[in-house]
C-alpha cells in the first residue's frame, strides 16, 4: 500500500454496537451519513462509505442492527 491507495473510512466506537452491514448511520451532531461496510468487535472499528459530511469525535451515531431495530453508539473522543 502506498500514499495513492484509497483508504476506506472508519471510526472507533466506545463499546460494541452491531450496526447492520448495508445500513445507514447518521451523526446526531454533525448530520454526517455513512453506509456500514463492516464492524470489527475486537477493535471496535466501524468501517463505512461516506455518503455526506464528517463524523465527529465524541458524537453519538444512530442506525439499525440486523433485526432492523434502532441502535446508537458513541464515537471514541480520539476520533475526528
Amino acid at each position: 500500500m502506498d500514499d495513492d491507495d484509497p483508504v476506506i473510512p472508519s471510526i472507533t466506537l466506545v463499546e460494541p454496537a452491531f450496526f447492520a452491514v448495508g445500513s445507514v448511520i447518521v451523526g446526531r451532531t454533525s448530520g454526517a451519513r455513512g453506509l456500514v461496510v463492516d464492524f470489527a468487535s475486537t477493535t471496535l472499528r466501524l468501517t463505512f462509505v461516506t455518503l455526506s459530511g464528517t463524523f465527529l469525535g465524541g458524537e453519538t451515531i444512530d442506525g439499525l442492527n440486523s433485526q432492523q431495530e434502532s441502535i446508537s453508539a458513541l464515537i471514541n473522543d480520539n476520533e475526528g
